[in-house]
């Protein structure tokens, strides 16, 4: 399924927040999106997600609307329910089936003996953890992700990159959201960067090496420089 956007156009006050955004996100592909803070990202993805409406364009999945259920979305600051424990909170995603309750927390390396536990005991990357596997749960065949590295460290970042592209090896695709430019090239198959509310550059990844992580660093690096914060 192809997610398209046309021509988005979106304004606050009179000021341009997204400008003339023309992008085709394939099936079963991972793509990056990057840009400084205030580049527009935010108001791009809750545009894709029906949270707020663009003021002229469309938005497409495979030549349709976007149905609830058509794209399962990880938020930059995800809200557990404090009074609930993961075990809980994945098995209501599942609708009460603990094989798969428990295949999602393996997957996403969320220690055992924490399961039972109320998510207001969990650091920081535990919450992450749940709220990814959370995420999974859907089974929706489209993942937005904003910045799910945040809160774990190098090994977890690691695991969670492999959680993706085994997502995607599925048959899934993905749009992820991050600053992390090493971790985007790891697993993109697109990086796109977005500034001023347009798209500056799209970068196609073939070698998911260093050189290429150098050259994008560069070039988000010279629009950090001629920062303009819109969001």
């Amino acid at each position: 399924m192809n997610l398209s956007l046309q021509h988005l156009r979106k304004a606050y006050n009179q000021r341009t927040i997204l400008n003339n955004i023309c992008s085709d996100f394939t099936d079963n592909t991972i793509t990056g999106l990057l840009g400084v803070n205030g580049a527009g990202k935010s108001t791009l993805i809750k545009s894709i997600l029906g949270l707020i409406n663009p003021d002229q364009g469309n938005i497409a999945l495979n030549g349709k609307p976007i149905k609830p259920g058509d794209i399962s979305y990880l938020p930059e600051v995800s809200c557990l329910p404090s009074t609930l424990s993961a075990w809980q909170l994945l098995n209501f995603a599942t609708r009460n089936k603990p094989r798969e309750t428990e295949r999602l927390l393996r997957q996403v390396a969320l220690n055992e003996e924490s399961w039972h536990r109320k998510t207001n005991e969990y650091s920081k990357g535990m919450r992450q953890r749940t709220s990814i596997a959370f995420t999974l749960a859907s089974r929706a065949k489209w993942l937005i992700l904003d910045e799910p590295m945040s809160g774990l460290d190098a090994l977890g970042r690691r695991h969670m990159l492999d959680v993706f592209s085994d997502f995607h090896n599925n048959g899934g695709s993905i749009l992820i959201c991050s600053h992390q430019v090493a971790d985007l090239v790891r697993i993109c198959h697109k990086i796109v960067l977005i500034s001023h509310g347009e798209i500056a550059e799209t970068f196609t990844i073939t070698e998911h090496s260093i050189a290429e992580v150098e050259i994008i660093e560069s070039r988000l690096a010279l629009h950090e420089r001629n920062k303009v914060c819109i969001e």
